[in-house]
């Protein structure tokens, strides 16, 4: 029978430096593995949000797309929807940060006269029951934006 190995400080840090190695490596191996399909599936989330809140198109806005950058997290991307390569719509990814967990990615289309198509909730990580009821499944409360005219509307905050 095998004796029982005294446990020392050595042995603990050289057992727990070789479970973080294997863990790490685990990690940064399914890491890899996955980064191209998630990167994949995001393009084609905003590909169908796209068609989802502009008039119809022939082009591949994303492909297409532009983004204004204000800093390394605030940034919108413009997705031009073209029929037959004359301008019909865009698409516009932007954000909310009035959500009370995360920020809120949302995709507004518009028509070229100024008025919202639909919008779309990309993201979110509201709590279930409460903040969630933007999901389209649980609620009609995008509708209330179909046909909004963004010309129309009043500063009513007092900016310029």
């Amino acid at each position: 029978m095998a004796s029982k190995k005294k446990s020392s400080f050595v042995n603990m840090v050289v057992v727990l430096l070789l479970v973080a190695a294997i863990a790490a490596t685990a990690l940064a191996s399914v890491y890899q593995v996955t980064k191209g399909p998630i990167e994949k599936a995001k393009l084609e989330k905003d590909k169908n949000a796209v068609g989802n809140v502009v008039p119809e198109f022939n082009n591949d806005p994303v492909s297409e797309s532009d983004t204004l950058a204000f800093n390394e997290r605030d940034q919108l991307i413009f997705y031009p929807a073209k029929m037959d390569g004359t301008l019909v719509g865009m698409a516009v990814k932007t954000y909310s940060d009035l959500g009370f967990t995360e920020r809120i990615k949302i995709m507004v289309g518009f028509t070229i006269d100024g008025k919202i198509v639909n919008t779309t909730v990309l993201e979110h990580k509201e709590t279930p029951g409460l903040g969630d009821k933007m999901d389209i499944k649980k609620s009609t409360w995008c509708e209330q934006f179909i046909d909004l005219n963004i010309r129309e509307i009043e500063d009513t905050d007092g900016d310029d």
